[in-house]
């Protein structure tokens, strides 16, 4: 897969690139929404568009966008979205190209090697979007043949510290994004059957032990798998709470 994505990257030719998964579809004025946005702003470094399964789809014929000029901002808005390849859109530069040839072997394996672009872009540019409204179509849990818990811990911490200290927020703000997305699987056999999920604890703790939301409080779910379904039904009533007020 990491050679395949690499490959990609060294095939485009044009001023940006947007790789689409073979199990994502682009929304029907997709395209032209985005478009607008990059010929509005051309100096766009980077561009993040929401993705949606096909029942939860909102065509909204405005466009929704938030611009943003540090990457703190930004990926404080995208969180752990940023590594949906189908959802970035990114400018291809000579010296994204050179990170790219610097950088490749020690992401290569990792089966996030998109980021190995994708990283360099964040740090080093200053004018980024989200477009809000909901670009690609994506089912969710559709994937497998990797170790679920690993690349979104261990792995996408480990070339995070590539390029960013763990202490950075941009490092923080993803980590703490992916400990909780990982969440969702915790004691789900049905969302995993796909996945191999070993020794997932050794792992999420090489990635987030640092992190106080992980540490004095979701690691306890990590480690007690089975009262995790008591956490979602909380979240729910928050939630629930929250969208009446």
């Amino acid at each position: 897969m990491d050679g395949n994505f690499q490959k990609c990257f060294e095939l485009s030719n044009g001023k940006y690139l947007w790789m689409i998964g073979d199990d994502d579809l682009i929304v029907k004025n997709g395209i032209s929404k985005v478009f607008s946005i990059l010929k509005s702003r051309p100096a766009l470094d980077m561009v993040y568009v929401n993705s949606a399964a096909k029942t939860e789809l909102n065509y909204n014929a405005d466009v929704r966008t938030s611009f943003y000029t540090n990457d703190v901002d930004f990926i404080s808005d995208v969180k752990v979205m940023f590594t949906f390849i189908s959802g970035m859109i990114c400018k291809k530069t000579d010296a994204i190209v050179k990170a790219v040839g610097i950088f490749s072997p020690q992401t290569t394996g990792k089966y996030l090697m998109h980021l190995t672009w994708q990283l360099p872009l964040l740090k080093q540019g200053g004018e980024f979007a989200v477009i809000h409204n909901n670009i690609i179509e994506a089912e969710p849990d559709n994937s497998g043949g990797y170790h679920l818990y690993k690349v979104f811990s261990n792995n996408l911490a480990t070339i995070f510290d590539v390029f960013y200290p763990r202490e950075h927020r941009v490092s923080k703000r993803v980590r703490a994004s992916a400990c909780l997305f990982l969440l969702n699987f915790i004691g789900d056999e049905d969302k995993t059957k796909n996945f191999a999920t070993n020794n997932y604890l050794r792992d999420c703790d090489s990635a987030f032990i640092d992190l106080i939301i992980y540490k004095y409080g979701l690691r306890f779910f990590y480690l007690y798998p089975k009262t995790v379904p008591l956490f979602r039904k909380i979240k729910y009533i928050i939630k629930t709470v929250l969208m009446h007020k």
